[in-house]
């Protein structure tokens, strides 16, 4: 991937999460305004994300609820996953991964919630976008969702991994916390023990009877242009989708 300024990464993340929108919208799903059984503490994302999330709450005046809320909230223990990428590679290698892939799962309810609202919807991580059912969770118990949405999801999360190769990655508190906007400016955050850093797309993570669908999505997605140049140079998506 080409050497990108932040507000090229910054306007890339949002024409991706725009675009898995567009995509996503032709899926019946139960999801809907008020649904919230997905929306917990356990969301993970990568800085970049908790930048664009540090700024919203900045441009609307909100920082002392940032504040509020990471002063309130309990430490992590233990170390994070490991991010799609660097599963993606142990699978890739036919290997299995040497570091914990999974966590027990957090329900406690997001603090950005309000009566079963999201309150930063728009700047919401892409976790939270890829949170999608086709069945009632608060009335099954689980989710349900399509094969092929969950392979594209897969390999969105992985596109924007990709784009903030080296920043950290891990649970959105934890990041929030180290790109808290301070003074004007960022926190550069020094990773600890339960946080880790984006790397890059060893390769897809699609089986064989999935790789065109998912083909003709990138290729949609990398013809689009930002700053006079295709997103699939922007990031890359040659090398990804023909290696």
């Amino acid at each position: 991937m080409k050497q990108l300024t932040h507000t090229i990464k910054k306007e890339l993340l949002k024409r991706i999460y725009l675009h898995h929108g567009e995509w996503l919208a032709d899926t019946p799903l139960a999801c809907g305004k008020g649904c919230a059984t997905c929306c917990t503490q356990s969301v993970t994302m990568t800085g970049l994300e908790g930048q664009l999330i540090a700024e919203y709450l900045q441009q609307q005046d909100r920082l002392t609820e940032l504040d509020r809320i990471l002063a309130h909230r309990p430490q992590t223990s233990g170390p994070a996953p490991i991010t799609t990428n660097a599963f993606a590679e142990y699978c890739l290698k036919g290997v299995e991964p040497a570091e914990p892939v999974h966590e027990e799962w957090d329900f406690t309810p997001c603090p950005f919630l309000q009566e079963n609202i999201c309150t930063i919807y728009s700047a919401r991580p892409f976790s939270c976008r890829a949170f999608v059912s086709t069945v009632n969770c608060a009335k099954t118990g689980s989710a349900e969702i399509a094969p092929l949405v969950l392979t594209v999801n897969t390999v969105y999360t992985q596109l924007i991994e990709e784009l903030a190769q080296g920043q950290l990655w891990g649970k959105m508190l934890d990041i929030l916390e180290c790109y808290q906007i301070k003074g004007g400016g960022h926190k550069n955050g020094t990773t600890g023990h339960h946080l880790r850093r984006a790397k890059p797309i060893p390769g897809l993570l699609v089986c064989e009877e999935e790789q065109k669908p998912v083909q003709a999505i990138l290729e949609r997605l990398g013809a689009e242009m930002i700053s006079g140049q295709p997103i699939r140079t922007l990031l890359g998506l040659e090398e990804v989708l023909y290696q």
